[in-house]
């Protein structure tokens, strides 16, 4: 796709998707960017300004998605392979994943809509999902990098025995425990 842009795009508006604010100055958010006449384009924009955060403007295509391909079985390009350890589901993409303290963010609230979490995959086919399928069920144009996939994982599988409930209290006690230290709160 071919997609000529003014030098200077007057008339073009942006529309905040998500914001995070990590508290000291630091957040990170994503925009869907708007022709003159309202028309969503084909790419938008981010910001994050940890140590690390990209910020730019995002094209998603075959080459760079930001789609997960155990969601998309296979429809983009994909370098092949399981990239994960304990979620085999997930493939490797082209394309930068999300800072890992934005995902975490994002995996906290995912997992808080919900009241269970199942073990050992991303999904059961039934609606229920692990931490990081509940995440991919709310945001299913992420991409996540694969050893923050694992350490979720690695929590949430770490109690065989528990009920999906069970599960879902401990991994959310952890989640926010995370997010607290991210945040830099000292409890």
């Amino acid at each position: 796709m071919t997609l000529d842009l003014p030098q200077k795009p007057t008339g073009f508006t942006r529309k905040m998707t998500i914001h995070y604010n990590f508290g000291g100055g630091k957040g990170a958010g994503l925009f869907e960017i708007f022709d003159p006449n309202g028309k969503k384009m084909p790419f938008g924009y981010q910001y994050d300004t940890q140590k690390g955060g990209l910020t730019g403007f995002t094209v998603p295509d075959d080459y760079q998605p930001r789609l997960h391909l155990g969601r998309a079985a296979g429809l983009l390009r994909a370098e092949g392979g399981s990239m994960s350890k304990l979620r085999p589901e997930c493939r490797t993409v082209y394309g930068h994943a999300m800072p890992d303290t934005t995902a975490l963010f994002l995996i906290r609230d995912a997992v808080l809509r919900r009241r269970e979490l199942i073990h050992g995959r991303l999904h059961n086919g039934a609606g229920g999902h692990c931490a990081i399928g509940a995440f991919w069920d709310d945001n299913p144009g992420a991409v996540l990098n694969s050893s923050l996939i694992d350490e979720v994982a690695a929590v949430n599988d770490s109690m065989c025995d528990a009920t999906p409930q069970q599960r879902w209290k401990k991994v959310s006690q952890w989640l926010r425990w995370k997010v607290r230290v991210l945040a830099g709160a000292t409890k």
